[in-house]
Protein backbone atom coordinates (compact mmCIF):
# COMPACT_ATOMS: atom_id res chain seq x y z
CA UNK A 1 0.00 0.00 0.00
CA UNK A 2 1.09 3.77 -0.92
CA UNK A 3 1.99 5.76 2.03
CA UNK A 4 0.42 8.78 0.95
CA UNK A 5 2.36 10.73 3.88
CA UNK A 6 5.86 9.75 2.86
CA UNK A 7 7.52 13.25 2.76
CA UNK A 8 10.34 14.31 -0.03
CA UNK A 9 13.07 16.11 0.39
CA UNK A 10 11.33 19.52 0.20
CA UNK A 11 8.82 18.51 3.05
CA UNK A 12 5.67 17.82 1.15
CA UNK A 13 3.92 14.55 1.19
CA UNK A 14 2.19 13.08 -1.97
CA UNK A 15 -1.07 13.72 -0.34
CA UNK A 16 -0.13 17.85 0.38
CA UNK A 17 0.31 17.72 -3.31
CA UNK A 18 -2.78 16.40 -3.86
CA UNK A 19 -4.43 18.87 -1.48
CA UNK A 20 -2.52 22.06 -3.66
CA UNK A 21 -4.08 20.97 -6.91
CA UNK A 22 -7.29 20.17 -5.83
CA UNK A 23 -7.39 23.26 -4.00
CA UNK A 24 -6.67 24.47 -0.50
CA UNK A 25 -8.72 27.33 -0.14
CA UNK A 26 -12.16 28.89 -1.68
CA UNK A 27 -10.18 30.81 -4.40
CA UNK A 28 -8.09 27.35 -4.97
CA UNK A 29 -11.20 25.42 -5.63
CA UNK A 30 -13.29 28.19 -7.53
CA UNK A 31 -9.60 27.95 -10.24
CA UNK A 32 -9.73 24.55 -10.59
CA UNK A 33 -13.22 24.60 -11.53
CA UNK A 34 -12.47 27.33 -14.20
CA UNK A 35 -9.58 25.84 -15.88
CA UNK A 36 -11.22 22.25 -15.95
CA UNK A 37 -14.81 23.48 -17.61
CA UNK A 38 -12.45 25.65 -19.67
CA UNK A 39 -10.44 23.21 -20.81
CA UNK A 40 -13.29 20.39 -21.34
CA UNK A 41 -14.95 22.91 -23.38
CA UNK A 42 -11.74 23.88 -25.35
CA UNK A 43 -10.96 19.61 -25.76
CA UNK A 44 -14.47 19.30 -26.86
CA UNK A 45 -14.61 21.91 -29.59
CA UNK A 46 -11.24 20.74 -30.34
CA UNK A 47 -11.96 16.84 -31.12
CA UNK A 48 -15.85 16.80 -31.28
CA UNK A 49 -16.06 19.75 -33.50
CA UNK A 50 -13.24 20.71 -35.29
CA UNK A 51 -11.76 17.41 -35.95
CA UNK A 52 -14.78 15.24 -36.27
CA UNK A 53 -16.00 18.01 -38.73
CA UNK A 54 -13.28 17.89 -40.74
CA UNK A 55 -13.23 14.10 -40.74
CA UNK A 56 -16.17 12.30 -40.89
CA UNK A 57 -17.80 10.85 -43.61
CA UNK A 58 -21.36 9.80 -44.60
CA UNK A 59 -21.20 6.29 -45.41
CA UNK A 60 -23.73 4.28 -47.15
CA UNK A 61 -22.91 0.31 -47.22
CA UNK A 62 -25.07 -1.67 -50.38
CA UNK A 63 -25.49 -4.09 -52.88
CA UNK A 64 -27.70 -3.54 -55.93
CA UNK A 65 -30.25 -6.10 -57.21
CA UNK A 66 -30.19 -4.73 -61.08
CA UNK A 67 -31.57 -8.44 -62.77
CA UNK A 68 -30.99 -6.81 -66.26
CA UNK A 69 -27.15 -6.51 -65.84
CA UNK A 70 -24.89 -8.42 -67.51
CA UNK A 71 -22.22 -10.67 -65.96
CA UNK A 72 -19.55 -12.23 -67.62
CA UNK A 73 -17.29 -15.15 -66.04
CA UNK A 74 -13.52 -15.75 -67.26
CA UNK A 75 -12.37 -19.33 -67.47
CA UNK A 76 -12.38 -19.80 -63.47
CA UNK A 77 -15.94 -18.99 -62.96
CA UNK A 78 -15.23 -15.45 -61.42
CA UNK A 79 -17.12 -12.50 -62.71
CA UNK A 80 -14.74 -10.65 -64.72
CA UNK A 81 -17.47 -8.26 -66.04
CA UNK A 82 -20.50 -6.34 -65.68
CA UNK A 83 -22.13 -4.47 -67.98
CA UNK A 84 -25.54 -2.78 -69.10
CA UNK A 85 -27.83 -4.46 -71.77
CA UNK A 86 -26.52 -2.30 -74.30
CA UNK A 87 -23.03 -3.62 -73.39
CA UNK A 88 -21.52 -0.32 -71.62
CA UNK A 89 -19.36 -1.46 -68.86
CA UNK A 90 -21.17 -1.06 -65.13
CA UNK A 91 -18.54 0.00 -62.44
CA UNK A 92 -19.85 1.49 -59.19
CA UNK A 93 -16.84 3.81 -59.12
CA UNK A 94 -17.89 5.59 -62.02
CA UNK A 95 -20.55 6.89 -59.89
CA UNK A 96 -18.10 9.29 -58.44
CA UNK A 97 -17.42 11.04 -61.65
CA UNK A 98 -17.89 14.83 -61.78
CA UNK A 99 -20.14 14.84 -64.64
CA UNK A 100 -22.20 12.44 -62.16
CA UNK A 101 -21.87 14.91 -59.05
CA UNK A 102 -22.86 17.82 -61.27
CA UNK A 103 -26.20 16.11 -62.53
CA UNK A 104 -27.47 15.65 -59.30
CA UNK A 105 -26.96 18.55 -57.75
CA UNK A 106 -28.39 20.18 -60.53
CA UNK A 107 -31.46 17.46 -60.17
CA UNK A 108 -32.56 19.06 -57.04
CA UNK A 109 -32.59 22.93 -55.77
CA UNK A 110 -31.90 21.23 -52.21
CA UNK A 111 -28.37 20.60 -53.45
CA UNK A 112 -27.43 23.86 -54.69
CA UNK A 113 -25.11 24.57 -51.37
CA UNK A 114 -22.84 21.51 -52.01
CA UNK A 115 -19.49 22.16 -53.36
CA UNK A 116 -19.17 18.71 -56.02
CA UNK A 117 -16.33 20.34 -57.65
CA UNK A 118 -13.76 20.72 -54.33
CA UNK A 119 -15.39 17.59 -52.85
CA UNK A 120 -14.59 15.47 -56.28
CA UNK A 121 -11.07 17.37 -56.30
CA UNK A 122 -10.16 16.87 -52.97
CA UNK A 123 -11.11 13.10 -53.57
CA UNK A 124 -13.98 13.49 -50.31
CA UNK A 125 -16.69 11.48 -52.12
CA UNK A 126 -15.34 7.83 -52.74
CA UNK A 127 -16.92 4.52 -54.32
CA UNK A 128 -15.14 0.93 -54.09
CA UNK A 129 -15.62 -2.55 -53.81
CA UNK A 130 -16.04 -5.14 -50.59
CA UNK A 131 -15.22 -8.58 -50.71
CA UNK A 132 -17.61 -8.62 -47.77
CA UNK A 133 -20.90 -10.98 -47.72
CA UNK A 134 -22.38 -8.65 -46.16
CA UNK A 135 -22.96 -5.78 -49.19
CA UNK A 136 -21.11 -5.10 -52.30
CA UNK A 137 -20.22 -1.58 -52.47
CA UNK A 138 -19.86 1.65 -50.32
CA UNK A 139 -19.55 5.18 -50.92
CA UNK A 140 -18.78 7.92 -48.96
CA UNK A 141 -19.09 11.79 -48.64
CA UNK A 142 -16.99 14.16 -46.17
CA UNK A 143 -19.37 15.29 -43.44
CA UNK A 144 -18.45 19.34 -44.10
CA UNK A 145 -20.30 19.48 -47.57
CA UNK A 146 -23.46 19.22 -46.47
CA UNK A 147 -25.78 21.19 -44.56
CA UNK A 148 -26.97 18.51 -42.60
CA UNK A 149 -27.43 14.14 -41.99
CA UNK A 150 -31.01 14.90 -43.93
CA UNK A 151 -29.18 16.36 -47.05
CA UNK A 152 -26.83 13.55 -47.41
CA UNK A 153 -28.81 11.17 -47.09
CA UNK A 154 -30.84 13.04 -50.27
CA UNK A 155 -28.19 13.33 -52.13
CA UNK A 156 -26.09 9.86 -51.78
CA UNK A 157 -29.29 8.06 -52.67
CA UNK A 158 -30.34 10.28 -55.70
CA UNK A 159 -26.68 9.00 -56.89
CA UNK A 160 -26.85 5.39 -55.69
CA UNK A 161 -30.16 5.95 -58.06
CA UNK A 162 -28.31 6.83 -61.23
CA UNK A 163 -27.56 3.31 -62.39
CA UNK A 164 -30.89 2.10 -62.02
CA UNK A 165 -32.38 5.20 -63.89
CA UNK A 166 -29.73 4.11 -66.55
CA UNK A 167 -31.00 0.77 -66.44
CA UNK A 168 -34.27 1.51 -66.57
CA UNK A 169 -34.24 3.61 -69.96
CA UNK A 170 -32.24 0.67 -71.19
CA UNK A 171 -35.40 -1.67 -70.20
CA UNK A 172 -37.68 0.50 -71.95
CA UNK A 173 -35.60 0.15 -75.30
CA UNK A 174 -35.63 -3.35 -75.31
CA UNK A 175 -36.55 -4.94 -78.47
CA UNK A 176 -36.20 -8.92 -78.76
CA UNK A 177 -37.61 -8.88 -82.35
CA UNK A 178 -34.19 -8.52 -83.82
CA UNK A 179 -34.28 -11.91 -85.60
CA UNK A 180 -37.78 -11.63 -86.23
CA UNK A 181 -36.76 -8.26 -88.37
CA UNK A 182 -33.70 -9.99 -89.99
CA UNK A 183 -36.44 -12.39 -91.34
CA UNK A 184 -38.58 -10.33 -92.96
CA UNK A 185 -36.23 -8.25 -94.58
CA UNK A 186 -34.88 -11.43 -96.04
CA UNK A 187 -36.11 -10.75 -99.61
CA UNK A 188 -36.51 -14.00 -102.10
CA UNK A 189 -35.12 -16.77 -99.81
CA UNK A 190 -37.68 -18.77 -97.93
CA UNK A 191 -34.36 -20.89 -96.14
CA UNK A 192 -32.90 -18.03 -95.20
CA UNK A 193 -35.91 -15.80 -93.15
CA UNK A 194 -37.21 -19.62 -91.77
CA UNK A 195 -33.70 -20.27 -90.52
CA UNK A 196 -34.04 -17.11 -88.76
CA UNK A 197 -36.83 -17.30 -87.45
CA UNK A 198 -35.95 -20.33 -85.89
CA UNK A 199 -33.13 -18.37 -84.43
CA UNK A 200 -35.74 -16.09 -83.06
CA UNK A 201 -37.60 -19.27 -81.32
CA UNK A 202 -34.70 -20.56 -79.85
CA UNK A 203 -33.52 -17.08 -78.30
CA UNK A 204 -37.31 -16.88 -76.86
CA UNK A 205 -36.24 -20.61 -75.19
CA UNK A 206 -33.23 -19.86 -73.95
CA UNK A 207 -34.44 -15.75 -72.40
CA UNK A 208 -37.46 -17.25 -70.58
CA UNK A 209 -34.79 -19.99 -69.24
CA UNK A 210 -32.59 -17.31 -67.99
CA UNK A 211 -35.56 -15.37 -66.61
CA UNK A 212 -36.13 -18.15 -64.58
CA UNK A 213 -33.11 -18.77 -63.30
CA UNK A 214 -31.89 -15.46 -61.91
CA UNK A 215 -35.35 -14.44 -60.58
CA UNK A 216 -35.24 -18.14 -58.54
CA UNK A 217 -31.26 -16.84 -57.12
CA UNK A 218 -33.03 -14.07 -55.85
CA UNK A 219 -36.15 -16.11 -54.32
CA UNK A 220 -38.40 -14.27 -56.84
CA UNK A 221 -40.83 -16.85 -58.87
CA UNK A 222 -43.32 -14.32 -59.84
CA UNK A 223 -44.54 -11.55 -61.80
CA UNK A 224 -47.29 -8.68 -62.00
CA UNK A 225 -48.12 -8.79 -65.71
CA UNK A 226 -51.07 -6.29 -66.83
CA UNK A 227 -52.00 -6.64 -63.00
CA UNK A 228 -52.59 -10.56 -62.46
CA UNK A 229 -49.14 -12.41 -60.65
CA UNK A 230 -48.06 -14.98 -62.50
CA UNK A 231 -45.39 -17.79 -61.93
CA UNK A 232 -42.80 -16.98 -64.13
CA UNK A 233 -42.17 -20.64 -64.71
CA UNK A 234 -45.60 -20.77 -66.10
CA UNK A 235 -45.27 -18.15 -68.32
CA UNK A 236 -42.13 -20.50 -69.95
CA UNK A 237 -43.86 -23.39 -69.97
CA UNK A 238 -47.07 -20.90 -72.39
CA UNK A 239 -44.18 -19.84 -74.31
CA UNK A 240 -42.99 -23.20 -74.93
CA UNK A 241 -46.11 -24.83 -75.71
CA UNK A 242 -47.01 -21.80 -78.81
CA UNK A 243 -43.83 -22.56 -80.10
CA UNK A 244 -44.37 -26.40 -79.68
CA UNK A 245 -47.53 -25.68 -81.42
CA UNK A 246 -45.85 -23.22 -84.32
CA UNK A 247 -43.14 -25.58 -84.89
CA UNK A 248 -41.12 -23.39 -87.15
CA UNK A 249 -38.38 -25.79 -88.33
CA UNK A 250 -41.71 -27.87 -89.81
CA UNK A 251 -41.69 -24.82 -92.16
CA UNK A 252 -37.98 -25.52 -93.28
CA UNK A 253 -38.78 -28.91 -93.62
CA UNK A 254 -41.80 -28.21 -96.16
CA UNK A 255 -39.64 -25.56 -98.52
CA UNK A 256 -36.52 -27.96 -98.74
CA UNK A 257 -39.20 -30.88 -99.79
CA UNK A 258 -41.45 -28.91 -102.05
CA UNK A 259 -38.77 -27.01 -103.21
CA UNK A 260 -40.90 -23.79 -102.79
CA UNK A 261 -39.07 -20.59 -104.34
CA UNK A 262 -40.33 -17.16 -103.67
CA UNK A 263 -40.53 -15.48 -107.21
CA UNK A 264 -38.95 -18.46 -108.77
CA UNK A 265 -40.54 -17.46 -112.26
CA UNK A 266 -37.76 -14.14 -112.01
CA UNK A 267 -34.18 -14.91 -114.27
CA UNK A 268 -32.50 -13.39 -111.54
CA UNK A 269 -34.05 -15.19 -108.52
CA UNK A 270 -32.74 -18.59 -110.79
CA UNK A 271 -29.07 -17.08 -111.40
CA UNK A 272 -29.08 -16.09 -107.85
CA UNK A 273 -29.48 -19.98 -106.58
CA UNK A 274 -27.03 -21.60 -109.35
CA UNK A 275 -24.82 -19.49 -107.77
CA UNK A 276 -25.38 -20.53 -104.57
CA UNK A 277 -25.99 -23.91 -105.79
CA UNK A 278 -22.84 -23.92 -107.47
CA UNK A 279 -20.81 -22.91 -104.51
CA UNK A 280 -22.01 -25.53 -102.50
CA UNK A 281 -20.56 -28.15 -105.08
CA UNK A 282 -17.10 -26.57 -104.75
CA UNK A 283 -17.01 -26.75 -101.11
CA UNK A 284 -18.26 -30.30 -101.22
CA UNK A 285 -14.94 -31.10 -103.63
CA UNK A 286 -13.19 -29.41 -101.77
CA UNK A 287 -14.08 -31.10 -98.74
CA UNK A 288 -13.78 -34.22 -100.21
CA UNK A 289 -10.31 -33.35 -101.11
CA UNK A 290 -9.21 -32.77 -97.76
CA UNK A 291 -11.21 -35.67 -96.16
CA UNK A 292 -9.23 -38.07 -98.62
CA UNK A 293 -6.33 -36.90 -97.88
CA UNK A 294 -6.79 -37.32 -94.36
CA UNK A 295 -7.86 -41.10 -94.91
CA UNK A 296 -4.40 -41.52 -96.70
CA UNK A 297 -2.72 -40.36 -93.40
CA UNK A 298 -4.81 -42.42 -91.28
CA UNK A 299 -4.14 -46.01 -92.85
CA UNK A 300 -0.35 -44.95 -92.86
CA UNK A 301 -0.57 -44.21 -89.29
CA UNK A 302 0.76 -40.70 -89.43
CA UNK A 303 -2.19 -38.31 -88.56
CA UNK A 304 -2.12 -36.39 -85.64
CA UNK A 305 -4.27 -35.14 -82.96
CA UNK A 306 -4.63 -31.99 -84.36
CA UNK A 307 -5.39 -33.13 -87.83
CA UNK A 308 -7.67 -35.67 -86.32
CA UNK A 309 -9.82 -33.03 -85.08
CA UNK A 310 -9.75 -31.09 -88.76
CA UNK A 311 -10.32 -34.55 -90.34
CA UNK A 312 -13.62 -34.93 -87.74
CA UNK A 313 -14.49 -31.31 -88.53
CA UNK A 314 -14.68 -31.74 -92.48
CA UNK A 315 -16.43 -34.58 -92.19
CA UNK A 316 -19.30 -33.16 -90.37
CA UNK A 317 -19.27 -30.05 -92.51
CA UNK A 318 -19.27 -32.25 -95.22
CA UNK A 319 -22.67 -33.69 -94.01
CA UNK A 320 -24.19 -30.35 -94.03
CA UNK A 321 -22.64 -29.06 -97.15
CA UNK A 322 -24.00 -32.24 -98.83
CA UNK A 323 -27.31 -31.48 -98.10
CA UNK A 324 -27.48 -27.93 -99.33
CA UNK A 325 -26.35 -29.63 -102.52
CA UNK A 326 -29.52 -31.76 -102.32
CA UNK A 327 -31.55 -28.63 -101.46
CA UNK A 328 -29.91 -26.00 -103.88
CA UNK A 329 -30.01 -28.50 -106.81
CA UNK A 330 -34.00 -29.22 -105.84
CA UNK A 331 -34.64 -25.30 -106.05
CA UNK A 332 -32.95 -24.23 -109.70
CA UNK A 333 -34.20 -27.62 -111.31
CA UNK A 334 -37.49 -28.10 -109.54
CA UNK A 335 -38.73 -24.38 -108.07
CA UNK A 336 -42.47 -23.73 -107.22
CA UNK A 337 -44.11 -20.84 -105.64
CA UNK A 338 -46.95 -20.83 -103.41
CA UNK A 339 -48.73 -18.45 -102.51
CA UNK A 340 -50.89 -20.64 -99.89
CA UNK A 341 -47.02 -21.79 -98.49
CA UNK A 342 -46.08 -18.00 -97.93
CA UNK A 343 -49.65 -17.34 -96.09
CA UNK A 344 -48.98 -19.57 -93.62
CA UNK A 345 -45.58 -18.40 -93.02
CA UNK A 346 -46.84 -14.83 -92.62
CA UNK A 347 -49.49 -15.86 -89.84
CA UNK A 348 -46.53 -17.92 -88.25
CA UNK A 349 -44.40 -14.71 -88.25
CA UNK A 350 -47.88 -13.04 -86.80
CA UNK A 351 -47.88 -15.45 -84.36
CA UNK A 352 -43.94 -15.82 -83.24
CA UNK A 353 -44.03 -11.88 -82.99
CA UNK A 354 -46.70 -11.92 -80.45
CA UNK A 355 -44.85 -14.36 -78.48
CA UNK A 356 -41.75 -12.04 -78.88
CA UNK A 357 -43.92 -9.41 -77.57
CA UNK A 358 -45.03 -11.15 -74.37
CA UNK A 359 -41.46 -11.99 -73.74
CA UNK A 360 -40.49 -8.68 -73.60
CA UNK A 361 -43.71 -7.33 -71.55
CA UNK A 362 -42.35 -9.81 -69.17
CA UNK A 363 -38.84 -8.75 -69.44
CA UNK A 364 -39.37 -5.39 -68.51
CA UNK A 365 -41.95 -6.24 -65.58
CA UNK A 366 -39.39 -8.07 -63.94
CA UNK A 367 -36.73 -5.98 -64.35
CA UNK A 368 -38.48 -2.65 -62.86
CA UNK A 369 -39.97 -3.93 -60.32
CA UNK A 370 -36.78 -6.06 -58.61
CA UNK A 371 -34.68 -3.28 -59.92
CA UNK A 372 -33.09 -1.39 -56.43
CA UNK A 373 -30.54 -0.37 -54.28
CA UNK A 374 -30.12 -2.19 -50.73
CA UNK A 375 -28.97 -0.39 -47.79
CA UNK A 376 -27.35 -1.89 -44.62
CA UNK A 377 -26.86 1.23 -42.49
CA UNK A 378 -29.46 -0.30 -39.65
CA UNK A 379 -32.02 1.63 -40.57
CA UNK A 380 -30.61 4.92 -42.30
CA UNK A 381 -29.39 4.99 -45.45
CA UNK A 382 -26.14 6.49 -44.51
CA UNK A 383 -24.23 6.44 -41.39
CA UNK A 384 -21.14 8.64 -39.28
CA UNK A 385 -17.79 6.76 -40.17
CA UNK A 386 -14.03 8.51 -39.21
CA UNK A 387 -15.30 10.32 -36.05
CA UNK A 388 -13.76 9.68 -32.85
CA UNK A 389 -16.79 8.64 -30.60
CA UNK A 390 -18.58 11.28 -28.58
CA UNK A 391 -18.41 9.36 -25.28
CA UNK A 392 -14.70 9.33 -25.23
CA UNK A 393 -14.53 12.93 -26.65
CA UNK A 394 -16.65 13.75 -23.08
CA UNK A 395 -14.35 11.72 -21.16
CA UNK A 396 -10.54 12.50 -22.78
CA UNK A 397 -12.23 16.52 -22.33
CA UNK A 398 -13.05 15.82 -18.44
CA UNK A 399 -9.86 13.80 -17.89
CA UNK A 400 -7.47 16.46 -19.66
CA UNK A 401 -9.23 19.23 -17.71
CA UNK A 402 -8.80 17.88 -14.33
CA UNK A 403 -4.82 17.44 -15.52
CA UNK A 404 -4.51 20.84 -16.60
CA UNK A 405 -6.44 22.69 -13.72
CA UNK A 406 -4.47 20.51 -11.28
CA UNK A 407 -1.25 21.49 -12.78
CA UNK A 408 -2.28 25.52 -12.56
CA UNK A 409 -3.74 25.14 -8.63
CA UNK A 410 0.03 23.30 -8.15
CA UNK A 411 2.34 25.93 -10.36
CA UNK A 412 0.55 28.68 -8.61
CA UNK A 413 -0.21 27.52 -4.94
CA UNK A 414 2.48 25.24 -3.91
CA UNK A 415 5.03 27.83 -2.71
CA UNK A 416 2.52 29.42 -0.22
CA UNK A 417 1.35 25.95 0.48
CA UNK A 418 5.25 24.86 1.18
CA UNK A 419 5.58 28.34 3.50
CA UNK A 420 2.72 28.03 5.21
CA UNK A 421 3.41 24.27 6.29
CA UNK A 422 6.93 25.17 7.37
CA UNK A 423 5.67 28.15 9.07
CA UNK A 424 3.16 25.73 10.91
CA UNK A 425 6.08 23.36 11.62
CA UNK A 426 8.40 25.61 12.92
CA UNK A 427 5.50 27.27 15.35
CA UNK A 428 4.97 23.88 16.13
CA UNK A 429 8.71 22.98 16.85
CA UNK A 430 8.83 26.09 19.41
CA UNK A 431 6.09 24.91 21.28
CA UNK A 432 7.46 21.43 21.59
CA UNK A 433 10.90 22.91 23.05
CA UNK A 434 9.18 25.36 25.44
CA UNK A 435 7.01 22.47 27.05
CA UNK A 436 10.35 20.26 27.58
CA UNK A 437 11.96 23.13 29.52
Amino acid sequence: MYDYDYEYEDGLSLLDLMKVSFGTNKKARIRFGIVLLAMAVITYLAIGVIYNGRKVDYTANFQYQIPSLIEKENNEGVVSSVSYLDGTPFNVNSLTTLSHLKEVKDSNPEFSNIDVETMYEKTHIKASYNSSNEYQYSISARERYFSSEGQAKKFINALLQLPLTVSSKLVDSIDNSVFINQATEAGNSLVYEINTLINQATYITETYETLVATMALENKTKVSIDGNVVEISALKVDADNKLQDLSISLYLTEVESKHYVRNYSSQEVKDELTTIYNNYLAESSELQKKIDNYNSMIQAGAILNANYENYVKCMDRKIIVDHQVEVYEGFVNHGVESAEFEARLANAVSTLRSITDDLTKVQKSIYKDSSNAIYFAKNNIVEETGDINIFIVIVAALVLGVIVAAIVNLIMGYSKFKEEKFQKLDTKKEETKTENE
